[in-house]
């Protein structure tokens, strides 16, 4: 398990405007945000980040006001950075109860900015950072992301269905 710090960086560099490129979104984490999100029939696309990047409104709340929140969101990250190892060892810790460490040690936990509080899939966790609850409270974060990787350590011993159109399916 570790932390992948790439996506968030990369997106705030955008916001703060020290960057154009979307390149970013070719990273595993939004991959695994597009792949989420269609099996749950919401149909976020890699077109709808890059906009929101770019600083048109999004229907997605992750995703709202984050060129205001900048400061807030890098406040944050530089705790998670600061305390990335003993938060690797609660999180290890918490999930090892329930999982056997083949299912926990591959998981990468993402930061990033968008779409939901946090999804477990794909052997990512990808938490959204632009949250105001995180902002003075990070041990929240803390607890969506120990929530998201046992979604991500289940879907490895039991894949996660498809929940397209509010049916349950074996895609």
């Amino acid at each position: 398990m570790k932390f992948d710090f790439y996506p968030v960086r990369s997106l705030l560099a955008i916001l703060k405007n020290k960057s154009s490129s979307i390149d970013v979104l070719s990273h595993p984490a939004f991959q695994t945000v597009v792949s989420h999100s269609a099996r749950l029939g919401e149909g976020v696309t890699l077109n709808d980040i890059s906009a929101a990047l770019m600083g048109q409104e999004s229907p997605y709340f992750g995703m709202q006001h984050a060129y205001t929140n900048v400061a807030a969101m890098e406040t944050l990250l530089e705790y998670v950075v600061r305390h990335q190892d003993s938060w690797l060892q609660e999180i290890q810790t918490a999930v090892s109860k329930v999982f056997p460490p083949k299912l926990v040690d591959p998981i990468i936990i993402c930061p990033i900015i968008g779409y939901d509080a946090g999804i477990g899939h794909n052997n990512h966790v990808c938490v959204n950072i632009n949250r105001w609850v995180y902002w003075n409270r990070p041990w929240e974060l803390l607890y969506v992301i120990i929530h998201e990787a046992c979604h991500a350590a289940h879907e490895n011993y039991h894949p996660l269905p498809s929940l397209h159109n509010g049916h349950l399916s074996s895609d």
